[in-house]
């Protein structure tokens, strides 16, 4: 799929052109989306990355597992004093819903639709709807259709195709290949009428528009055969309005799903989903089969026969206006007023003026239906276009000029803000994110045997590396302290973290030291430096002498230097590559030391999200030529029992046995076989003024603004 791959490299090519800025990109994971997230200490962020317009993008969330919804922000009850001030940095192109992408857009587009989904503690929490359906509430389903000759349909390998003789697909009640079939026209059925030739739908985050029609060609009724069908029904809380007192209904849904079929977005945009995970690889638009309102509050969502989405619950579109919207083009809808400066929607405030180059003002919204409880608490929000110099907003931040700096403006070291904290001019609270710094292996790099042997084959080597790495000096040499540091690729806040058992990978000189020796690693000669003694693939004597290649920035050197330290400590040579243009370094090409896969050891960060990102050390994603270099998995990792799990997990939705068993089980074998160490979470990290009181910072949410309606001042 290498529409995916390419956009995977937009975002990776741009993480180290901002590596010393703190809206720094990292390539995401799993599939490369874009996310609006904070960076600090000089790491990048859960990827931002550029948009149409020059804008940065910003992205979405659902999770897999049941977790307990938070709880809520109590209801303030002190008076507010003037209005709150939101520094954001930059000025939007847009305010569209589907219009160029931007952190600054996701952030002022909160206090104008509140949700319809927020997501919070790695779960999707429903916002203006009576629940989210699930497979376990009956408000999804797994139906059987029968699917005509001609339909859409999902193949064995994924691809959205016509169904025609020779697909190979999933028949009704099975769920992996074993129980597939090739599908054969009835001899019975003889064509009717030739049907036109179609193109067929395909697969990647490059895809846009809207999906080919269903229509099926003449032929006889028995032309085609039984599959499943993932079908979920969202119904809208009674009594809402949009901002002007019309009511909002599920028809306006619908209508906003027939204009994100004609925006060109990438994938995790589609269904204008608030919320950083679940990013999107593969466009829900197309893989929707249906998208119909049955009645005035519920509409309901099904997906392409044989696609098991493991995000459905968050597959409810962004109502908008359509009473205020309807008959304009694309290109209007992109500059009007209703749709992209003053955006009419149902949430705690109302956008009454754009300054251009200077502010963005929105009042108290008398129609919120959340207004009997007394919310919002604030009259007036300003959105300030700010200057990017670091020290611009922190003396704006003390002045008062801000009473909030929007996470992903937090440009400047955040040691700088923790120095002015004990001052009680500011307040940081942080929390581990879903951005995981990690250490790969080139376990099997491009002419491996040619240029070193086979160091990192042997999993004990591997884990050696592990215990020999004090993960938290890692961490704090990248300005990270309090973080977490988990042992998979998924956060250590994640509901199927502790399910899954992992071992812990716990500073440990002596047990490092101890498997190398069992692996054949031993310090023979006294230097300091192990060598190989009966190593396959190693010739005897070889010394442990690799090479290590980090992103170029001063944060990540502090980082080089404490790992090659503590390896240092059990017997590896290490060396620190020299920085290369992050270009280069994430090119998609065999120069390239981390695609081409010329690398002994490489740190950079992905992005997790609630949906494991198991995918990332698939064997099918191993850059090679014939891939054109593309593929995530740039150890060269391969294992035919993790690709078994993960394959099951990723094929499965939420609520389905195998989602659950494959997912555990794939989280199982990479601790196990650990292809690449995570080293740390990156923080997620919000700066307020000490009287702004009600925020709260989560890994997951859109933004340090998900619950803006109950944010107050302190007396």
């Amino acid at each position: 799929m290498p529409h995916r791959h390419v956009l995977l490299l937009l975002i990776v090519i741009l993480i180290l052109a901002g590596c010393q800025r703190e809206d720094a990109t990292v390539p995401t994971a799993p599939p490369p989306d874009e996310a609006t997230s904070p960076v600090n200490g000089g790491m990048p962020a859960p990827a931002e990355t550029a948009a149409p317009g020059g804008e940065e993008t910003g992205e979405a969330a659902a999770t897999a597992t049941e977790t307990p919804p938070p709880t809520e922000t109590p209801v303030p009850t002190r008076t507010p004093t003037g209005p709150l001030t939101v520094c954001v940095g930059q000025e939007p192109a847009s305010l569209y819903l589907y219009g160029p992408a931007s952190s600054a857009a996701s952030l002022i587009r909160e206090v104008v639709f509140d949700g319809p989904i927020d997501t919070r503690g790695y779960d999707v929490q429903p916002v203006i709807l009576e629940e989210l359906p699930t497979l376990e509430n009956g408000g999804a389903r797994l139906e059987t259709v029968f699917v005509h000759e001609g339909e859409y349909v999902l193949d064995v390998e994924g691809n959205v195709v016509r169904l025609r003789s020779g697909i190979t697909v999933r028949p009704a009640g099975c769920f992996d290949d074993e129980c597939a079939v090739t599908y054969e026209r009835p001899e019975s059925a003889e064509v009717e009428e030739a049907p036109a030739p179609v193109p067929e739908a395909t697969t990647g985050a490059g895809e846009s528009g809207a999906p080919p029609p269903s229509a099926r060609p003449t032929l006889p009724p028995d032309a085609g055969l039984e599959m499943t069908q993932l079908q979920a029904t969202f119904r809208l809380l009674p009594g809402l309005t949009w901002s002007d007192g019309e009511p909002l209904t599920a028809a306006d849904s619908v209508f906003s799903y027939g204009l994100a079929q004609e925006a060109e977005l990438p994938p995790r945009l589609r269904t204008g989903h608030q919320g950083l995970v679940p990013p999107r690889s593969l466009d829900p638009i197309i893989r929707t089969a249906s998208y119909t309102a049955t009645s005035e509050l519920e509409v309901l969502w099904a997906g392409v026969p044989g696609y098991y989405d493991p995000h459905y619950r968050s597959n409810f579109f962004i109502p908008l206006p359509a009473h205020r919207l309807e008959g304009l083009s694309a290109a209007e809808l992109l500059q009007a007023d209703d749709s992209a400066r003053l955006p009419l929607g149902w949430g705690p405030y109302v956008l009454t003026e754009w300054a251009p180059g200077e502010q963005i003002v929105a009042e108290r919204n008398p129609n919120y239906f959340r207004a009997g409880e007394e919310f919002p608490y604030f009259d007036e929000i300003v959105f300030r276009f700010t200057a990017q110099d670091p020290a611009a907003y922190l003396d704006e931040l003390v002045s008062g000029g801000c009473d909030i700096i929007a996470q992903y403006a937090l440009h400047s070291d955040l040691d700088e803000y923790r120095a002015l904290q004990p001052e009680g001019a500011l307040v940081i609270d942080a929390v581990p994110g879903v951005v995981w710094e990690h250490l790969d292996f080139g376990i099997n790099p491009v002419d491996s045997y040619a240029v070193r042997g086979d160091y990192f084959e042997d999993a004990r080597v591997r884990q050696a590396a592990a215990f020999c790495l004090d993960r938290e000096a890692i961490a704090a040499a990248a300005g990270m302290q309090g973080t977490t540091i988990p042992d998979a690729y998924i956060p250590a806040q994640h509901p199927l973290y502790e399910q899954a058992g992992l071992a812990e990978y716990s500073f440990d000189l002596e047990r490092g030291r101890a498997l190398l020796a069992e692996a054949g690693w031993e310090d023979r000669d006294g230097d300091g430096i192990v060598e190989a003694g009966g190593v396959t693939g190693v010739a005897n004597g070889a010394r442990m002498a690799v090479s290590l290649h980090v992103a170029p920035s001063e944060r990540r050197e502090a980082v080089a230097a404490q790992i090659a330290a503590d390896l240092g400590q059990c017997g590896f040579s290490v060396t620190v590559a020299e920085p290369l243009d992050p270009g280069l370094f994430f090119a998609t090409s065999d120069e390239s030391p981390i695609f081409g896969r010329r690398f002994d050891l490489a740190s950079f960060a992905w992005l997790s999200d609630s949906e494991p990102p198991c995918q990332l050390f698939l064997s099918r994603e191993i850059p090679t030529s014939v891939s054109l270099w593309h593929g995530f998995n740039v150890s060269g990792y391969s294992n035919e029992a993790y690709d078994a799990a993960c394959q099951r997990g990723l094929e499965s939705a939420p609520g389905m046995d195998s989602y659950l068993d494959g997912h555990l089980e794939a989280l199982r074998i990479f601790n196990a076989e650990l292809p690449a160490v995570p080293l740390f979470q990156h923080l997620r990290v919000l700066v307020a003024r000490p009287d702004i009181a009600g925020l709260e910072v989560d890994p997951t949410a859109q933004s340090e603004l998900w619950n803006i309606e109950s944010l107050a001042r302190e007396e």
